[in-house]
């Protein structure tokens, strides 16, 4: 993330460049001489290189992080204040959903992008299947939601493409890229129930449409 020029090298420019930018989307600062002067409060208690020309290479930069242990957390997760409970008594749940959505867009964005291609891979496979019984049924829907959220999930673990994505300011924008472990979780468990309901599916299937002697045979024989 800090490396801007890729030569497996940072400097406290480069370091300060980024928590910057990264800090300025949040728009909570007055001015740019308040958000740089919070930044540099920042890095000189966790960073300890004298000047911003200086460089520092992974395995010094993985020295930093063992001896203060601060510094990675503030790498996953900076935490921003939130509102005082005054000024939060006085907002109206509709102001608080509005300032939800507002903070939240990229977010709910790729959600509700989630929700409706299980949704539109649901439909597509109702109306390719005529004929059937529900069971089959359920038990094919959930074979296609399987091979998609086990797509999904790989996908939301590729650290390269997160790297990219990161690095790039307007996909930083439009897409959620530092919530992907937290996807990687709920793309795990839709994967965990559609197997669940794959497997009963084809269980009911198989019990209620088979002959019941060519079952007591395959189960007693």
């Amino acid at each position: 993330m800090f490396d801007e020029n890729n030569d497996d090298k940072v400097s406290m420019d480069e370091i300060r460049t980024f928590y910057q930018k990264y800090l300025s989307e949040f728009r909570i600062f007055q001015d740019q001489e308040q958000l740089k002067e919070v930044v540099d409060i920042f890095l000189k208690g966790f960073f300890p290189i004298n000047n911003d020309t200086q460089e520092i290479n992974f395995d010094q930069f993985y020295e930093i992080l063992k001896q203060n242990p601060d510094v990675f957390k503030s790498l996953y997760l900076i935490t921003i204040p939130d509102q005082g409970e005054e000024d939060e008594k006085n907002f109206i749940w509709y102001q608080r959903w509005c300032t939800y959505v507002k903070n939240n867009a990229n977010r709910i964005g790729f959600l509700i992008l989630y929700i409706l291609s299980i949704i539109s891979l649901i439909i597509y496979r109702v109306f390719t299947l005529k004929n059937e019984t529900i069971w089959y049924m359920i038990a094919r829907v959930s074979g296609i939601l399987i091979n998609f959220n086990f797509a999904v999930a790989i996908s939301l673990m590729l650290k390269q493409t997160m790297t990219i994505i990161r690095r790039i300011y307007y996909l930083r924008l439009l897409i959620p890229v530092d919530d992907h472990i937290d996807a990687h979780r709920l793309v795990g468990t839709m994967l965990s129930i559609s197997a669940l309901t794959h497997t009963i599916g084809h269980t009911v299937q198989f019990v209620t449409h088979t002959d019941s002697k060519y079952l007591f045979l395959l189960l007693f024989n």
